[in-house]
Order: C-alpha cells, then structure tokens, then sequence
C-alpha cells in the first residue's frame, strides 16, 4: 500500500460553514425564550416560532449558532421546526442530554430515560434509557433522525430509537420514577461517559471516535446505597420509596454526587394532609479512565429537594428544599441552602439575598452553565420568581455565598428545568486513523503523534488535519478539486486556521499573505528540501532560529532586516523534523514546526 505524506503549506484554504468538534449550549432553548448564559453577555430574546417547544437539551456550535434542541419527545432544528424524523421519539421523559459523537463530527446522540409506562397505580413498569442519532449532512442541513433500528418499529424501539442495555443484554431500567442520567468526560478529554443507574448498579457507556459502546462498565451497590424500591400504597393510590434520583459530576471528575428522592413520600404526615417527601444524598468515587465507580458515602437526608448543584470548585453543594413541616416556615419553600463537602461535619447554611439578611426563597431549579455561574429558576408566582432567572453568587465559597434574584427577565414567560452543560471533550489523540467518508460541512482533526487518513470527501466539504509528526493519506484518500483539504504538522494546538496559500511562483509577493490572520505565521515549503520561507502577518522579523527537536544539532541562527517575510538556507541540513522560533523587532516570539527532507 502506497503512503503519501501531506505537504504542509501546499494545502491551505479559506474555511467554510462547518459543524466540528466541541459544540456548547450557548442557547438555552425554553419555549419562546432564547435564553443565553454561556457567553460574554447574557440575554433573553422571544422567538415567536418557538411557542410551546421546551429544551431539556439543546446545542449550538462552536460559533455559538444554534444547531437544534428536544424535550426527549420531540426534536426541532434551528429555526424551530420539526426535524426530519424527529417526533414521537419515546413517553414523558425525565432527563434528556445531547451528546457530539467524537467519531463524526456531523452526528450527535440524543440520550434520555422514559417512563415505561405510567408508574402511579403499580409496581410494575419503570423508566428505560433510550438514544437516537442526529446527523447534519448535504442532502438534511438542518439535520434528520437517522434510521438506526431498521430491524425494529414498535415501542419501545422504532426505526429511530434503540434501547441503552446493561451487560446481560437487559434493558437498563429502574422501577418507578428513577431515570437519573449525567455526561461527563474521560480523564484526558479524548470521549464522553454517559452515567445512568439501572436498580442496584451504575452504567457508564463510553462515545469515543469510534461511537457509542453498547456494553457498559457496572459499578454494582446495595440496595440500602443508591437505590431503595419501594412499595406501592393502595390506601392512598401513591408509591412509598425512594423513585427519583439526580447526578452530578465533580469538576475534577473523580466524584459523583448523587440525590435520591421521593415524589410521594414515604410516609404520612396527617398535620398538613400531604405526604412527607424524603431526600438522600451521597457520594461515590469516580475513576474517569475506566468508568467504574466506587467507594459509597452517605451525605444527608432532608426532606423535599426540587434541584441542586455543584460549585466550580467542586467544594460546595447547593440545593434546593422545602422544609417539613411547611406550615411552620411559610415563606420558605424553595430556600437555596450550601453544604460544605470539603468538611462534612460543617453546618448547612441557608444562602440570603445580595446584600440583606432575608433567607432565599420560592426557588425551584439550579444549573451550573460552561463559566461556572449557578443559575436559578423558579416555578413560583409570588414576587414574580418565575417570570425571571437568578443567580447564585460566590458559589466557590461556602460562608460567604448568596443569591441575587430577578437577575434575566423572561419576558413573562416561566420556565423550569435548565438544560445540562454540555462539557467538551477534546479531540486529540496520540495516533488517529480516519476511514469515514465527510459529505458534509468542515471535518477538523488533531494528534500529537501522527494522523492517517483513507477517507473521502464529498464535494463542496473540507478537512483539516494537523499532528506533531505526520498526517499520511493512505489507498482510498480521495478530496476532489469541488472539496478542500489542509494538513500540516503542528500537534495538538487545538486551533483550525484557514487561510489562501501564495503559490510557489508567487511566493516572494507581499500581497500573497494577505489572508492570514494577524501573527499568523507560516513556513513554505514544509516540508521543504532546502530554502524555506518564512511568512508573519503585521510583524517585523529581527531573527529566527532553527533548532532539530531531535538530534545533537546546535540551533542556527539567522538575522533579518525587520521584514514580514524572510528566506532561508537549510540545504545544509540533515532530514528530520525541526523547530523555527520566529522573534519580532517589538519582542514577540512565535514558533512552527517543520521537516527538513
């Protein structure tokens, strides 16, 4: 089989709409809001389209754009329609999350846990955790269900829904309302664990560039741990027990915290004709290389929990509870208490408005978005709670937190739940091997080592590949002259320049660099077989040194007149791969890799 090395510096290109890696939620998709928290600047916008149309999930690109959103029923694309395919995906749902599949950048897996069926009249029946698979492609730009279940076409599977299994092949599933679901990365950010419980056990399902593996790691618990049954109470038409769960993942993904709690109660309480609602929480080590899970520690109990959530440091929990009995605290349903996990012995702190001494209160929901700010929701009508975000502020600190209220108006449109942050994993790899075929949009790859590719490209699509040593287009790499291709050696920078080339016979025309972006820098020929040309974009030139990254070779060095270009001798050589550092009049050092052949 016949090997070709990409040219470096002979395949440059100005970049067009892609969909890549590391996609965010910036857009918080909650019926007519178009809620923005995750950039520089939040803001709520009204999209009349969007009425009635809730995000559990949603995801934008890496631009920001919003790429499509669903409430685990549903899926809508960017300008609030109906995806293709994208109805009737499952029953009531009670956590969804979206997650980029690192194998194709043009697919994304919607994950969610659905009842199966109704859980208020039995023991019988439960949730059950199910996926679908979005693409973006030429033919469906705002993307389509993809049909991933052809042998199949009724409940709970269909054409466009598979059931998540444990190892035995059983569905993962609980009795009851318990459908706890959370994604995180692994621990060097190359793919995504998707938590989810089943009874007695956590699954952790792995998407890496190979897609989502079926077969979970199981981190099996007792009953009396994360997971109690409960029985059903006939005099009340209601479920006695433990029958919903939550998870949350340290930022330093080495702990899981997990809340238990109940709906309807586990026992009576005829003082204010209600059932006294109970809550749990604990704590599990989590080994992000492998998955599994470990080592069980019961935190608290407490009595009504609607939400909670984990501060940037990871040292602070925040929730939110209705102290029993409600009668005796009126105004305190949906106070936002902190529990100090750094020293468990301290006290809980109940969390008062910005700059007072009055208790928070009627709060509902929190969520953490990608800047670390806690945000918080309310499904409350008095003071107007639901008409409006709020925020949690200095959550890194235990004493000293607070919560500012009324902090984003919704327009007088109430919401509940926020969708989960969508983290993001990183795309590099030491070795990568790419076999499929991009018919849409930019495919953007990085290694440290070396990538080998023997995949095609449709027309009108592009790629750009960059690793520290190689990028070898191996029997079956085919981009026609309608696509456009980059690779160059430069590892894991995580950056996707694009830019226009000067041919060689232009090579020496300061119009050629035109395009580049400011302190871009670029070396042509590379690799090169003696001079090399050295480009910097709004910088003066004084000196560049080449140094061997591997070898005994001393670094040479060059003097240049303040220019924005230089050329260079090299032809004396050996063959290898090299380092030029670049240093500017004002300076400035910038570097580049290179081989010498």
């Amino acid at each position: 089989m016949k090997n070709i090395s990409v040219l470096y510096g002979l395949l440059l290109f100005a970049a067009i709409n892609s969909f890549s890696q590391n996609p965010r939620n910036n857009h918080w998709q909650l019926g007519t809001q178009d809620v923005k928290v995750n950039g520089n600047t939040p803001s709520v916008t009204t999209i009349t389209a969007a009425a009635n149309k809730y995000g559990l999930a949603t995801i934008s690109d890496t631009s920001g754009n919003l790429l499509f959103y669903t409430d685990g029923v549903t899926v809508w694309n960017s300008t609030h329609a109906i995806m293709t395919n994208g109805t009737d995906l499952g029953l009531s749902v009670q956590n969804v999350v979206i997650v980029p599949n690192p194998g194709n950048i043009s697919q994304y897996y919607v994950i969610r846990s659905v009842d199966n069926p109704c859980l208020c009249t039995s023991t019988t029946g439960g949730i059950i955790y199910a996926y679908s698979l979005v693409e973006f492609n030429a033919a469906n730009p705002l993307g389509i269900l993809l049909n991933i279940n052809p042998s199949s076409g009724s409940y709970p599977e269909s054409y466009y829904t598979k059931v998540l299994k444990d190892a035995s092949l059983n569905p993962a599933a609980n009795s009851f309302y318990y459908g706890p679901l959370v994604v995180t990365t692994n621990v060097d950010d190359t793919a995504y664990w998707v938590i989810l419980q089943s009874g007695n056990n956590i699954l952790s399902y792995k998407i890496d560039a190979s897609g989502l593996n079926s077969v979970p790691v199981t981190s099996g618990f007792t009953s009396s741990q994360i997971y109690n049954l409960g029985t059903f109470d006939s005099a009340h038409v209601l479920i006695n027990g433990k029958e919903g769960a939550n998870f949350r993942i340290t930022n330093d993904k080495t702990k899981l915290i997990g809340l238990q709690y109940s709906d309807s109660g586990d026992d009576y309480d005829t003082d204010n004709g209600e059932f006294a609602n109970t809550s749990s929480f604990y704590q599990l080590n989590f080994n992000s290389t492998t998955g599994a899970f470990s080592n069980y520690l019961s935190l608290m109990s407490e009595y009504q929990i609607t939400g909670f959530e984990l501060s940037p440091n990871s040292g602070n929990l925040f929730y939110v509870r209705k102290p029993k009995p409600l009668s005796s605290i009126p105004f305190s349903k949906g106070e936002i208490v902190v529990k100090d996990l750094t020293n468990l012995s301290n006290p809980l702190i109940t969390l008062n408005m910005t700059s007072t001494t009055t208790p928070s209160s009627m709060f509902t929901y929190l969520q953490k978005n990608d800047k670390g700010e806690i945000w918080v929701s309310s499904v409350q009508t008095t003071g107007n709670r639901n008409k409006y975000l709020h925020q949690i502020i200095g959550s890194n600190s235990y004493s000293a937190s607070s919560v500012t209220a009324d902090v984003l108006y919704l327009n007088t449109y109430s919401i509940n739940r926020m969708p989960q942050l969508v983290l993001k994993a990183n795309d590099c790899t030491s070795n990568l091997i790419l076999s499929t075929a991009v018919t849409f949009g930019t495919d953007t790859r990085q290694a440290s080592q070396t990538i080998t590719a023997s995949n095609t490209f449709s027309a009108g699509t592009a790629g750009i590949y960059h690793a520290g040593t190689s990028v070898v287009l191996t029997n079956g790499f085919y981009a026609p002259n309608t696509s456009r291709f980059r690779g160059y050696i430069e590892g894991c920078s995580g950056t996707y320049l694009g830019r226009t080339a000067p041919s060689e016979e232009e090579h020496d025309d300061t119009s050629a660099i035109d395009t580049l972006q400011k302190n871009e820098v670029v070396l042509y020929p590379n690799p090169t077989n003696g001079i090399l040309n050295v480009f910097l974009k709004d910088e003066k030139i004084s000196s560049i040194s080449i140094s061997q990254l591997t070898g005994p070779q001393k670094p040479m060095e060059f003097r240049v007149d303040n220019s924005e270009k230089a050329s260079i001798d090299l032809s004396l050589l050996p063959g290898g791969l090299y380092l030029a550092r670049i240093q500017t009049s004002d300076g400035k050092t910038f570097s580049q890799k290179f081989i010498r052949k």
